[in-house]
């Protein structure tokens, strides 16, 4: 059998699929099946994306030995995707809509850039950072589930935030794996005996940036050991933070160190070369699941007609995301090259903060001595055989130079 490395593309994909099967339940008015010490299909598909997210983006940062071409990346992965689907949303809402287009587009009482409103929506959703919006005026409300339009969007923020702790700490460790490794194994180790003493999931179940956080620093910590060591010792290190959180009887913290390792494992496996998607569409199929759900949920088909429908139409959605949109901007990201100005910003900082405590330095010891010599009377000028105070005129002090003092 013809087998091949790498798993990550096809266990993304599974995520991505599990998302969209988990809104199903909710958009049709049935109870999702949930899974013990996660929850929901969605919540083991977050749990996956940021492991995964962790531990590539970790290897990533050290190769590039660079924040600046890092984040920028990451930046032409996300938001070119991210912005068309958005954009495709707002034009949507518009022809669904139950309000007029004047009352969509600008709703009475909350204007044209109020919460929720096609622009704000569009704005605040493209760049993750000011709050999200996720619904549109008149769009979906009559839904059996959410009306949300992009309830999905949730996780980018977290994830963008991630990516920028994770490119200060790897400048701070310049760049060694192995400072990070310690780093991630020291907080997670002592998370896991503080739990000796006391319960854990208070301190992060609800907390989404702590669930997330964890997640994606035991991919980071993973990746960062299997730098220093070997995979190995890197899954066997975290596999035992994990069995100690299992068996101080913490089974939901211990699923959020597990799923790293089991991350890395399950990549290795020597799975048949046709499993291997030709192409990554997850990211296209967890922004667009949603509202293609919304807009087949009205069709008079049973649950499983229905979802497998709305899946094709996501599956081929995702296609065109990745090739239209993904591929094509990751090509011009590797056209632009690395952006070398950018990498001089921090160096030439840390020069000038150098130049500068220098200069304070002699200023210092200037002023120290100055105030010596005032009271000592050294503040004057030798010329010829006389000395002059500073204050005196300047023709006083000519008049007593000699010939040669002027060239001293």
């Amino acid at each position: 059998m013809d087998h091949r490395p790498g798993n990550f593309d096809l266990m993304r994909f599974v995520a991505a699929s599990l998302v969209f099967w988990s809104h199903q339940y909710s958009i049709s008015g049935f109870n999702e099946p949930l899974i013990p010490w996660v929850g929901s299909l969605g919540g083991l598909a977050v749990y996956v994306f940021f492991a995964i997210s962790g531990y590539l983006n970790s290897q990533s940062v050290v190769r590039s030995r660079s924040p600046a071409q890092f984040l920028i990346s990451r930046a032409f992965r996300i938001y070119p995707a991210l912005i068309v689907c958005i954009a495709l949303c707002v034009v949507m809402g518009a022809l669904v809509t139950t309000s007029s287009l004047s009352d969509y587009f600008v709703p009475p009482g909350l204007g044209f850039n109020g919460r929720n409103t096609p622009f704000s929506f569009f704005w605040r959703d493209s760049t993750l950072f000011f709050g999200l919006d996720y619904h549109l005026p008149g769009v979906f409300e009559s839904s059996l589930g959410t009306t949300e339009v992009l309830t999905p969007l949730w996780t980018l923020p977290q994830e963008a935030k991630l990516y920028i702790y994770l490119a200060i700490i790897a400048l701070v460790c310049r760049f060694d794996a192995s400072v990070m490794a310690s780093a991630i194994v020291v907080v997670l180790g002592g998370f896991a005996v503080f739990g000796l003493w006391r319960e854990l999931g208070p301190i992060w179940l609800g907390e989404r940036g702590l669930t997330c956080a964890i997640l994606f620093a035991s991919g980071v910590g993973v990746a960062a050991l299997e730098r220093r060591l070997t995979k190995a010792i890197a899954i066997a290190c975290f596999l035992s933070i994990a069995l100690l959180l299992l068996l101080c009887g913490h089974k939901e913290t211990f699923v959020l160190v597990v799923i790293a390792p089991v991350c890395v494992v399950l990549n290795d496996l020597p799975l048949p070369r046709w499993t291997a998607p030709k192409l990554d569409i997850s990211f296209g199929v967890y922004l667009y699941a949603l509202p293609i759900q919304h807009l087949t949920s009205g069709l008079p088909l049973s649950f499983w007609s229905k979802g497998l429908l709305a899946f094709a139409m996501t599956l081929v959605a995702g296609t065109l995301s990745a090739l239209l949109v993904e591929q094509p901007m990751l090509r011009i990201r590797k056209r632009i090259g690395l952006v070398t100005w950018l990498d001089n910003v921090w160096p030439a900082f840390r020069a000038v903060a150098k130049s500068e405590r220098r200069f304070l330095s002699v200023l210092y010891r200037m002023r120290r001595n100055s105030g010596r010599a005032i009271t000592s009377g050294e503040w004057a000028i030798s010329a010829g055989t006389n000395h002059h105070d500073l204050t005196a005129p300047l023709s006083d002090l000519a008049a007593g130079a000699g010939p040669g003092d002027i060239l001293k």
